[in-house]
């Protein structure tokens, strides 16, 4: 009876541990420029592929939340490089704690900043999942100091084609069709 009791309350630990850390993504989430929305995991490879992404890249993730995307991605391709951008406090620090509970991979990092204030010359690929407005204000910068692929989830940028789009046939958040926009810079 008595492991019966400390299993439940291991059991409601756990329960109030996974329930406050999704409040504090919330709040996370209300007090940025976009909500908190995460590319699952599974999506990793489609993004790689669209990105071409190779051994010797340096694949930036703007705007990367709890990092799930990045690490699955750094876990694919052990010979590139990724980093993280994420404004969000919070967000930055469940990163952080995700990257140390996987083992701390070395071809990975995460760093909180402003992307609207970051520099991009160091990246060879970037990954995008922001709203349509963060994207216009980004594209001038991405114009002037990044030269290779992008790759936005969903929203497109309002004055430059994309090279191709790739349509992802995935069930989640109760949609089942994700577009993938590919740019070159």
């Amino acid at each position: 009876m008595l492991a019966f009791v400390i299993l439940l309350q291991i059991a409601l630990l756990a329960a109030l541990f996974f329930f406050l850390l999704r409040a504090v993504k919330f709040a996370a989430s209300a007090a940025s420029d976009a909500p908190f929305v995460p590319t699952p995991p599974a999506f990793a490879q489609a993004v790689l592929h669209a990105l071409e992404a190779t051994d010797g890249d340096v694949v930036y993730d703007l705007g990367s939340g709890d990092g799930r995307l990045l690490l699955r991605c750094a876990k694919l391709l052990p010979g590139a490089r990724f980093v993280g951008i994420e404004q969000s406090r919070t967000l930055h620090l469940i990163a952080l704690l995700r990257k140390l509970l996987a083992g701390n991979p070395r071809n990975m990092r995460f760093q909180r900043g402003d992307l609207f204030a970051s520099d991009f010359s160091g990246a060879t690929k970037i990954y995008a999942y922001l709203l349509a407005s963060n994207l216009a204000r980004l594209e001038p910068l991405l114009a002037r100091d990044f030269r290779g692929r992008l790759v936005s989830r969903a929203f497109s940028f309002k004055e430059r084609e994309p090279v191709s789009g790739v349509r992802l046939h995935m069930r989640e958040g109760g949609h089942n069709q994700h577009i993938l926009y590919v740019y070159d810079f």
